[in-house]
């Protein structure tokens, strides 16, 4: 049985009307996170990893790529918040 009131719907649409930041605090998909081998200053999208919702689970993702062994090999991360434009957390491999 779905956890689902049955207007769903209409009470998402009016909290999107009562509350202009609803979508991006529920939905957006903010905290995009970079990383590669070996830093440099203009690497750009080919660093693209993934995006989250939150800084944390984004932060935690980074920690995780640089302590772990992965299939591709990651020695630093950063991640951006793209509404603000700015680099929230940056990690190194030590």
């Amino acid at each position: 049985m779905s956890n689902l009131s049955e207007n769903w719907l209409a009470e998402e649409l009016e909290a999107l009307d009562t509350d202009p930041c609803f979508y991006c605090q529920h939905y957006r998909k903010n905290y995009f996170l970079f990383g590669g081998r070996n830093y440099y200053s203009a690497g750009g999208w080919s660093d693209y990893v993934e995006r989250y919702t939150t800084l944390d689970e984004a932060v935690k993702e980074g920690e995780r790529l640089i302590t772990e062994c992965c299939p591709k090999q990651v020695d630093w991360y950063e991640v951006v918040d793209v509404l603000k434009g700015t680099i929230e957390k940056k990690g190194h491999r030590t």
